[in-house]
């Protein structure tokens, strides 16, 4: 490998953009050359560090924002409401409905007969309202007015 202008000793040139290179004899020379080389590597490596921190950012603020929004709905569905209190008669039949409604009263409400003829609903009670329009089920409505009351239809 030898090579015109290397000396004979098998190695290429340097590119001349270095200029003249001096190896010291004692390496205690470049300590001074060496630790501003570690100091430049250093601030690299914590731009390098703060440039992948700035690009995770804005979707890790997203992220959190999530979870939280996801915790604070979790609360409130779980948390208890104003009529939470327990049923007393738990050992009773879940059939039988209650004589009034619970908390609030039944608006006033009346329903047409097949005579025209006004039927309040407060006054029928339990009530079930079923509506029809375009229910593929007339064996279910028709068992459902079966169990009314004479007067109601």
């Amino acid at each position: 490998m030898n090579t015109p202008g290397t000396g004979g000793n098998g190695l290429p040139d340097l590119p001349p953009e270095w200029g003249r290179v001096v190896v010291p004899d004692d390496a205690s020379a470049l300590a001074q050359e060496a630790a501003q080389v570690r100091r430049e590597l250093r601030e690299r490596a914590r731009l390098a560090t703060r440039r992948r921190f700035t690009t995770l950012r804005m979707p890790l603020v997203w992220l959190v924002v999530a979870v939280l929004i996801t915790l604070a709905g979790l609360a409130a569905v779980t948390q208890p409401g104003p009529n939470a209190a327990p049923a007393e008669g738990a050992s009773s039949s879940p059939a039988t409905p209650p004589a009034v409604p619970t908390g609030r009263p039944l608006p006033a409400l009346d329903l047409v007969d097949s005579g025209q003829s006004p039927v309040p609903l407060r006054s029928l009670l339990p009530v079930m309202i079923i509506l029809v329009d375009g229910c593929a089920c007339p064996e279910r409505v028709s068992e459902a007015a079966a169990a009314t009351p004479p007067q109601v239809n």
